[in-house]
C-alpha cells in the first residue's frame, strides 16, 4: 500500500515532473528562501517601525506574535493532515507525493527540504488578501510579518535537521532525535517539526530520550547505525 511504501526511504533524488520548468519549481537550495525573503521581511520591518508602530503600539507587538503562533500550528495541522491515512483514490495519493510523500520517500534530498520560494510567495500573497480583509491597515503587515519570520524559522530548521548534527544535550538535537522517529518510525508523531508545542497539547509527541536505530554518527538521515 502506498501509505507503507512512502515510508521506506530511499536515498537519492527523486523526479517529479518531466518538464524541467515544473521540476525547477519544486525544487531550492536553502539560501533561496533568505536570499527572497529576508530583504521583504527588513522592509515590512522598516514599515512598521516607520508608522504603524505609533498608531497600534500594542497591537502590533500582539499582532506579530500571533503571526508566529498561527503558523506554527499551520505547520502541526498541516502536517497531520499529511500524515491521516489516505483512501486509495489515485488523484488523492498523487497528491499527497507531490506535497509531502516524496519528502519522506526521500528525506536526504536537499532541494527539496525547504518549501520552494517560487510556491511561497503564491501562499503569502494569499495570506497576505486575506489578512487585509480581517485586519486594519498595519496590523496586516505586522502580522504577515510574523507569519513570514516564522515560516523561515521553521524552514531553516527543518534543514538543519536533515543535513546538520547538532550538539548533543541541545534543544536542537532533542528536535532532530524526534524528527529522526516521526520519519522512520512513528510517521503520525512528532508533528511540530521546530517546536513541541502542538505534539504537547494534542498527545502527539515522542519522547528525545532513546536514540533511534536510524540516528547515526554523520549529518546524514536516515541511514541506520
Amino acid at each position: 500500500m502506498y501509505n507503507e511504501w512512502v515510508h521506506q526511504p530511499v536515498y537519492r533524488p527523486i523526479r517529479l515532473f518531466e518538464s524541467e520548468f515544473l521540476e525547477g519549481r519544486t525544487q531550492a537550495a536553502w539560501y533561496w528562501v533568505l536570499i527572497v525573503w529576508l530583504p521583504a521581511i527588513f522592509y515590512l520591518s522598516a514599515t512598521i517601525a516607520g508608522s504603524v508602530l505609533w498608531t497600534y503600539s500594542y497591537g502590533v507587538p500582539m499582532t506579530f506574535i500571533l503571526g508566529i503562533v498561527l503558523w506554527l500550528f499551520m505547520v502541526y495541522c498541516i502536517h497531520f493532515l499529511f500524515h491521516h491515512p489516505l483512501s486509495s483514490n489515485y488523484y488523492l495519493i498523487t497528491l499527497h507525493f507531490l506535497l509531502h510523500g516524496h519528502h519522506h520517500k526521500s528525506p536526504n534530498d536537499r532541494l527539496r527540504t525547504v518549501f520552494p520560494p517560487s510556491l511561497a510567495i503564491a501562499l503569502f500573497t494569499v495570506l497576505f488578501m486575506l489578512l487585509r480583509c480581517l485586519l486594519p491597515d498595519g496590523l496586516d503587515i505586522s502580522m504577515l510579518l510574523g507569519l513570514l519570520c516564522a515560516y523561515v524559522f521553521t524552514d531553516m530548521v527543518h534543514y538543519y535537521l536533515h543535513h546538520c548534527k547538532p550538539n548533543e544535550n541541545s534543544y536542537f538535537h532533542d528536535i532532530r532525535t524526534i524528527h529522526v522517529k516521526h520519519h522512520f518510525e512513528q510517521p503520525d508523531k512528532g508533528l511540530g517539526i521546530a517546536t513541541k508545542l502542538w505534539d504537547w497539547i494534542f498527545n502527539t509527541g515522542i519522547h528525545p530520550l532513546g536514540c533511534s536505530k536510524y540516528t547515526g554518527s554523520t549529518t546524514t538521515m536516515g541511514r541506520r547505525k
